[in-house]
């Protein structure tokens, strides 16, 4: 049966994926102005009525970002402008994430509690309600030698299975950068600490219940380490934190600053690294199910496919995986690409300077087979502020 269900498998995404290699049809759906917010740098939510939320990292009426919201008929409203109280959140650099509830939920990186860090804010967790109201949840204050808590969580959270619970990671603390889970009431609970190098990218949770995250951040020259796989496990006593691989920097990359993505029909993971890799641009590689064996998949080169692959992964229900770097391509702006169940590599869009370097994941809408993504760059001339796309085959 499970050889008659792979072939099954095979045949249909060969259908479905072969004509995302040909062409393509980019639009942009929205120009950012500096009031609506700039420099979006997260992946897009989506919800059952075919709105898109966002948030950028910069911009809005106080200049720490905004949350926005674009419904289905490309209408633009700004939902909250982060900044406007000393303890409010400043800088969303992650998703937003669509609660049981129908609320919606965040981080800021900085903003917040003066925590003792030496910058400022050390960040927050807030709900926003559809309509705009705002409310912190947890302001994190790791940066004091008493605390267990993280600071600056630039990743954003997953939704545990079976919980109402999220989970998330910081990339910094003074005890270390944390691994954390959150209730919608805004309870905080640690999981694990990890130093040198720190949790930078979201986690991802496999078929059993375990936590998988990244550590690295993008050190070019490895400092302090370049990266690893963390696997956190649940006991009767809490969880546990292992580390399963250590990047070398070399052939299979090094310091991944995007979280893995898991794949439920093979029971493996899918990841990038922005250095190391034949040619040094980066590598795309899979990850067995006991995070031990890593294979690369693909290395960027650059000028033909784009280069520094930062951001997490979005997987189809197909298992073809589908990602963007920020740099690299015929002009350096950044492309869009994909790897196929069956082994291709395709690149479905280079960026050019009218709207580019793409910061943020993708976000694909199965039904529609198109992906929504942002740009760091580009859009109205006089901001350059960025802009939403969609990529349809």
């Amino acid at each position: 049966m499970r050889n008659v269900h792979g072939t099954i498998l095979s045949l249909v995404a060969a259908i479905v994926s072969v004509p995302a290699l040909h062409s393509q049809t980019f639009t942009v759906l929205h120009a950012f102005q500096s009031p609506e917010g700039a420099r979006p740098m997260a992946r897009l939510t989506g919800d059952s009525a075919g709105n898109l939320y966002g948030t950028t990292a910069y911009g809005g009426d106080y200049g720490s970002g905004t949350a926005f919201k674009l419904d289905s008929g490309d209408n633009f409203t700004v939902l909250h402008s982060f900044g406007a109280t000393a303890e409010d959140g400043a800088q969303p650099f992650a998703p937003l994430v669509l609660g049981r509830d129908g609320n919606l939920y965040g981080t800021t990186a900085s903003g917040g509690i003066d925590c003792g860090s030496g910058d400022g804010g050390c960040g927050t967790v807030f709900q926003l309600t559809p309509s705009g109201n705002e409310t912190v949840l947890h302001y994190f204050d790791g940066g004091e030698p008493s605390s267990s808590d993280g600071i600056h969580p630039y990743a954003g959270f997953i939704a545990l299975r079976g919980s109402n619970a999220m989970a998330g990671t910081t990339s910094a603390g003074f005890n270390g950068s944390v691994a954390y889970e959150i209730t919608p009431a805004g309870t905080e609970t640690v999981l694990a600490h990890q130093t040198s190098p720190n949790f930078y990218g979201s986690l991802v949770q496999d078929a059993s219940g375990d936590l998988w995250g990244t550590t690295g951040g993008g050190h070019l020259l490895c400092e302090g380490g370049c990266g690893s796989i963390v696997r956190l496990h649940r006991t009767a006593s809490g969880w546990i934190a292992n580390t399963t691989y250590n990047f070398t920097g070399k052939g299979d990359g090094g310091n991944p600053s995007a979280g893995l993505v898991y794949d439920g029909l093979r029971h493996v993971f899918y990841g990038v690294a922005p250095y190391g890799g034949a040619e040094g641009y980066g590598v795309l590689f899979e990850l067995d199910s006991t995070g031990t064996k890593l294979t690369v998949l693909h290395n960027f080169d650059f000028e033909t496919d784009g280069a520094y692959p930062t951001q997490n992964l979005t997987i189809d229900p197909l298992g073809d995986v589908y990602g963007v770097t920020p740099g690299g391509g015929p002009d350096n702006q950044g492309t869009v690409f994909v790897y196929t169940i069956l082994g291709q590599f395709a690149t479905l869009h280079t960026f050019t300077s009218s709207a580019g370097t793409p910061a943020g994941s993708l976000l694909l809408d199965w039904k529609k087979m198109t992906l929504y993504g942002t740009t760091f760059w580009g859009g109205d001339p006089d901001c350059q502020c960025g802009v939403i796309y969609s990529i349809r085959p």
